[in-house]
């Protein structure tokens, strides 16, 4: 039988995405796993996660949503709002940005 594994709200917490997996024994030939979204802010290692979904996705058939903290990191690169940037960095994106670049808050 085929189970169904939703995982959301991963914030940056790629050891505990990992651990995750681990504890379920998630494994893509017999398992669905699906991501609910919010894997960045917060937690110090978005990229990270970011990275992980993209390999969930494209080499395990995953299925990833756009929750609403992942939404707000395309604004952000999409425009240059204050107001976006402002409501990104109040958020949790400070993390988000840190752990993408050595100096994410330079203007």
């Amino acid at each position: 039988m085929k189970r169904t594994i939703m995982i959301s709200d991963i914030h940056g917490c790629i050891d505990q995405l990992d651990q995750i997996l681990q504890l379920t024994e998630y494994n893509s030939t017999k398992d669905k796993l699906i991501l609910l979204g919010d894997y960045v802010d917060r937690g110090p290692n978005s990229k990270e996660v970011v990275d992980k979904v993209i390999q969930l996705v494209m080499n395990h058939n995953a299925i990833a949503l756009r929750g609403n903290h992942d939404q707000r990191l395309v604004d952000l690169i999409n425009s240059d709002s204050v107001t976006v940037r402002s409501k990104f960095l109040e958020h949790g994106g400070k993390q988000t940005l840190q752990s993408y670049c050595d100096d994410g808050l330079s203007s």
